[in-house]
């Protein structure tokens, strides 16, 4: 796969449910954290 070649990544591929819900896990990560 190249998508990152041109500047995309998994997740812009996602859509409805399947993003948000993605995305909030990725937010919640630990490795997500500032500090």
């Amino acid at each position: 796969e190249c998508d990152h070649l041109e500047g995309r990544v998994y997740t812009d591929r996602l859509t409805g449910l399947r993003r948000t819900r993605t995305l909030r896990a990725a937010r919640r990560a630990p490795w997500a954290r500032k500090g």
